[in-house]
């Protein structure tokens, strides 16, 4: 948010409309907010966590004319495939709106993140969940700044893969690569007086 104030501004705006500045965002407003919905498919495919993945075959098989034994690990390359310039039009910028249509989610572009097939990521659902009501409630509560510097080559994504650090687990023959930001500046301040109130009695 911090490196597209334009994007925060405009879903602060829909949050006002929707919700307005008497509480916070709850999930009844999820359908009413599609651009935060947005966002948050934005971030899982801007720079996802896992960009390297990775299954065991549980039995042999070929597929298009290469053979595949079982306990093989067959790595999937997301960070490959959310860049493909045939489907994702400037992949290196954060851009909600390519998930939105007429100002609704839309299914035309693939949704990669989370797995494939039965290998789906068991807890999809609760992970979206508590994506979408975390920048919703940030969203509505504060205004998300630069404090001091950010690094610059979180702007670009072929240096950005390196401002990450990259952990790999080998557990049960699967290997897994994830990542996480370094350390960086910003300010939390509070939009208008109302919203330390709104906190208190949420919590």
């Amino acid at each position: 948010m911090i490196l597209y104030p334009d994007v925060q501004s405009q879903a602060q705006d829909k949050i006002n409309c929707v919700v307005g500045r008497h509480h916070l965002p709850s999930f009844k407003d999820c359908e009413a907010l599609p651009y935060i919905s947005a966002i948050c498919c934005e971030i899982v495919q801007w720079h996802s966590l896992a960009p390297l993945t990775g299954w065991a075959t549980s039995k042999s098989d070929v597929y298009i004319g290469y053979e595949i034994l079982q306990d093989t690990v067959v790595m999937v390359n997301l960070w490959a495939m959310s860049r493909d310039p045939d489907t994702f039009k400037d992949p290196d910028c954060f851009i909600p709106e390519s998930f939105l249509k007429n100002g609704v989610l839309h299914d035309d572009v693939p949704d990669l993140m989370w797995g494939f097939g039965k290998r789906v990521c068991t807890g999809r659902v609760f992970a979206e969940s508590t994506l979408w009501i975390a920048i919703a409630c940030v969203l509505a509560a504060y205004n998300l700044t630069k404090d001091g510097h950010v690094r610059k080559q979180y702007t670009n994504s072929r240096l950005f893969m390196w401002a990450f650090i990259t952990r790999v687990i080998l557990l049960y023959k699967l290997k897994f690569s994830f990542r996480r930001p370094l350390p960086f500046k910003c300010s939390f301040c509070l939009r208008f007086p109302e919203v330390k109130v709104m906190i208190l009695e949420e919590n």
